[in-house]
Parts: C-alpha cells; structure tokens; sequence
C-alpha cells in the first residue's frame, strides 16, 4: 500500500537538500566546454549514480549502523543536528553558494578532460553527506513492501527531476535569475529546518520515552 507520509517527508527533505535549482547553474559551470551531447550523457550518469547511491544507502543503512553499535534512534539525531547544520547553511548569506562556485572553478581546472559526471559532480557535490543521512534516517521508516516501494518512488522521483534540471540546463537557466535561486534556497531551507527538527524529536521520543516506560 502506498505510504503518501512517508513519500512526502522523504520527498521534500530529498528536494530541498538535492535542490534541482542550484543544480542547474552548478552543472552549467561544470559542462560549459562541452557539446550538447557530452552535456546529455553527463546528466544522465549524473543522474543514475544519484539513483544508486541512494538505493545503497537505504538498503546498507541499518546494517552499517548495527555494524558499528549504532542504534537508530541516536542516528537520527547526530542526523538531525547534521541536517539542521545544512538548512541553517542555506538561510545565511550565499557564502554557501560562493564556496560552491570555487570548486566549481578548482574542479574545471583540475579535470583535464576527465569524466565528471559520477564524481565529483554526483558524488558529493549534488548528493552529498546530508543527503546519505537523510535517506538512512527515513528508511528506518520502510515496514513492508509498499513502504519501500513508496520509497523507491521518491528518489526515482527527486532524481528524475534533478536529471531534466540539468539536462535541459541552457534552456532553464535563461530564465532562473540567480537572485530566484537564492529565495528559492532560502525556502528550501526553512522546509529542510523543519525536516531536521522532526528527525531529531523522533530520535529523542524513541530514545528517552522507553526508558521512562512511555514509549
């Protein structure tokens, strides 16, 4: 059955943190020496290790923290506080933006015509350590086939929009105005604050309630 809570938490906290907006002029700067066909085969593998990365992540999550001693409740609030640290990054002044912008540059000049497509323009600057977070903390949320199915839909989702954000880049980005961006980030933000708030009160009501025998 078709979880519509958890596609839409999951989708807007994979929204906000994949942001198809700053993607667009993140991967223009990243692709503007290449044809219009390197441009299409870079989205589209962009794309497809977002996709897989985040499958991994959901389907690896829970063992690597059972591996370490890690119990969920604790991840989902180091995962929270992490989360919280990303939106209240998107709200300040785009020092954020600018950073991005310098590696952007630094990437350009040190790939010597090298694939970009997986890392570093997939791996970590779109899909990033918040984004693999988030991911573990809501799969702790997937009980059954049609949660995970639900799931499954939400990243095919978030990707696929992502993927036609850069694949039709030039044509976009002649009408998103970088003063757009920034508001549209600062929203982002504020959803990606809230996001993170719930994640850490899951974590605190799961953690502490038992132990006073409320949970």
């Amino acid at each position: 059955m078709f979880n519509y809570d958890l596609f839409l938490d999951f989708f807007i906290a994979l929204f906000a943190l994949l942001n198809p907006f700053l993607a667009i002029p993140l991967f223009l700067g990243l692709t503007s020496d290449y044809s219009p066909g390197q441009r299409q085969r870079t989205a589209l593998v962009t794309a497809f290790t977002i996709f897989l990365a985040l499958i991994v992540a959901a389907l690896v999550g829970d063992q690597l923290l059972g591996l370490f001693g890690v119990h969920t409740p604790s991840f989902k609030i180091a995962g929270g506080l992490i989360v919280l640290t990303i939106a209240l990054g998107m709200l300040k002044d785009s020092k954020n933006d600018e950073a991005r912008a310098e590696e952007v540059i630094e990437t350009r000049a040190e790939r010597a015509g090298k694939n970009i497509a997986i890392y570093p323009l997939a791996i970590p600057l779109l899909a990033g350590p918040g984004v693999f977070v988030t991911t573990i903390v809501f799969s702790s949320r997937v009980d059954g086939l049609g949660d995970f199915n639900t799931f499954i839909l939400a990243i095919l989702a978030i990707v696929l929009i992502n993927w036609l954000a850069m694949a039709s880049t030039q044509k976009v980005a002649r009408f998103i105005s970088e003063t757009a961006i920034n508001i549209v980030t600062k929203v982002l933000g504020i959803l990606l604050a809230a996001v993170s708030v719930e994640m850490i009160l899951a974590g605190v009501d799961e953690h502490f309630l038992p132990l006073y025998g409320l949970g």
